[in-house]
């Protein structure tokens, strides 16, 4: 259903910016206020197809240029929408999924369990700019040993409004039934908000052992003002890997 051709503002007394309303904003010649303030901060306004506009607000993947386009109009400097936009687009699967991708992957008898969180438990509530040391458990659940393996970071590595995240961090040679503890080392955004990471199983080249699951494991956890440093250890986990069975997701 189209969104109804309405003229509104918010609280502050800005329009407020419908699909309809930027299709009619966009195509006005000599533009609004709004869009002229874009302009005179160097924001190029490209034409836009009204149909591209409908589609992106039921549910189609937008171009990148729109959502910078909307980050502009909210002006917003901490660029949340694109950082947004570009996580969500890191872990979306292909609308056609191979069961095996270009390079070969997954290996013939390759499998993983996630046996647990040792550290940072999902929604953790952190202060503000915390420094987290996150750390997954995994167990080789296949019959292909691991060697030279990485865990890497999908999406964006750092910016103002997300944690900041190192690209890769090494896997310890696995053997089969074996299991392992991956840690990575996180820092928080310096405001209150809600964040997650994402986090996937690669080769030296960057290539997925296991495409098949697209959005391999995360840590999630809150900034909120004011509260100290909790402990980021889960109670009755051992820091050190034992070779026990677990029976859910994979990376």
């Amino acid at each position: 259903m189209r969104t109804a051709r309405v003229s509104s503002q918010d609280e502050s007394g800005r329009p407020t910016w419908p699909i309809s309303r930027l299709v009619a904003e966009l195509a006005r010649d000599p533009p609004g206020a709004e869009l002229a303030r874009l302009q005179a901060a160097g924001i190029t306004l490209r034409p836009w197809r009204r149909s591209a506009l409908y589609s992106a607000e039921s549910g189609e993947i937008p171009s990148r240029e729109l959502v910078e386009l909307y980050d502009a109009l909210f002006d917003d400097r901490a660029g949340t929408l694109v950082i947004v936009y570009e996580n969500a687009k890191a872990v979306l699967p292909p609308r056609h999924r191979p069961s095996r991708d270009d390079h070969g992957y997954p290996l013939a008898g390759d499998a993983s369990e996630f046996v647990c969180d040792v550290t940072v438990p999902d929604g953790l509530a952190v202060p503000p700019g915390a420094r987290l040391r996150k750390v997954w458990r995994f167990r080789n659940a296949g019959t292909v040993p691991w060697i030279g393996r990485r865990l890497a970071h999908i999406g964006a590595i750092s910016h103002f409004a997300m944690p900041t995240a190192p690209r890769f961090v090494p896997v310890a040679d696995t053997l089969p039934g074996r299991c392992v503890d991956v840690a990575v080392e996180l820092v928080g955004p310096p405001m209150p908000g809600a964040f997650i990471t994402y986090w996937k199983f690669v080769d030296d080249d960057g290539h997925p052992y296991f495409p098949q699951y697209p959005l391999g494991v995360n840590c999630l956890f809150r900034t909120v003002e004011g509260i100290p440093m909790p402990d980021l250890r889960i109670p009755n986990v051992r820091l050190s890997p034992e070779p026990d069975r677990a029976p859910h997701s994979r990376a």
